[in-house]
This record gives C-alpha cells, sequence and structure tokens, in this order.
C-alpha cells in the first residue's frame, strides 16, 4: 500500500473518532519568483494531531510504506519530540496507531 493510502486511511479515523488532527507539508517551499527554498520542518512527521481524551497532549505519527526508511532528519524529529513529552509512532498500517494511540 502507498503512504499516501495509509495517511488518507489514518487521517480519517483519527477525525472520525473525535480528535484534532492535520497533515504537515514538508517538502520544499516556492519563494518570490519561483525560488525553491528549503523547509525548515523537513523530516517533520506527516501527521500531528491531539489526543480527544488527553486535552493538550501532541501525538505525530510518521507514516511509511512497508519498506519504508526513516531519515536522519525524521529521526532527530522523533527524538526530540519524545523528549519534550509527544507521543511518536512510526506507522505502516492503521492498525499500527490504533495498537499505539
Amino acid at each position: 500500500m502507498k503512504e499516501s493510502d495509509i495517511q488518507k486511511s489514518i487521517l480519517s479515523y483519527l477525525k472520525a473518532n473525535g480528535h484534532l488532527v492535520w497533515r504537515t507539508h514538508t517538502g520544499p517551499l516556492l519563494g518570490y519568483g519561483g525560488r525553491r527554498l528549503t523547509n525548515p520542518l523537513k523530516g517533520y512527521p506527516d501527521i500531528s494531531g491531539v489526543h480527544r481524551s488527553k486535552p493538550g497532549h501532541l501525538f505525530v505519527i510518521e507514516v511509511k510504506s512497508e519498506k519504508g526508511v526513516m531519515s536522519q532528519e525524521q529521526i532527530s524529529w522523533r527524538e526530540s519530540l519524545i523528549k519534550a513529552g509527544a507521543t511518536h509512532i512510526v506507522a505502516r498500517s492503521l492498525e499500527d496507531v490504533i495498537k499505539q494511540l
């Protein structure tokens, strides 16, 4: 299954279950004159949200295909977010999110 399909299923499930969630765009940014800019959020997880039964608790989800591997930027974000108290999930399926959230 493609990462984009996994993301859609996760977002749909989380929204339907009352979580506040959003998709983070971390690709290149376009500046004035069409110049490509480096996104300062490079490597940030694909999905962020606030747990419905834990107000104020941030969770983030890095979506990977079956064979996907986390980049060094993604690993650095994971470490920083966990240290700050967020729940970080690496999900290869919707079931991974259901089990870990």
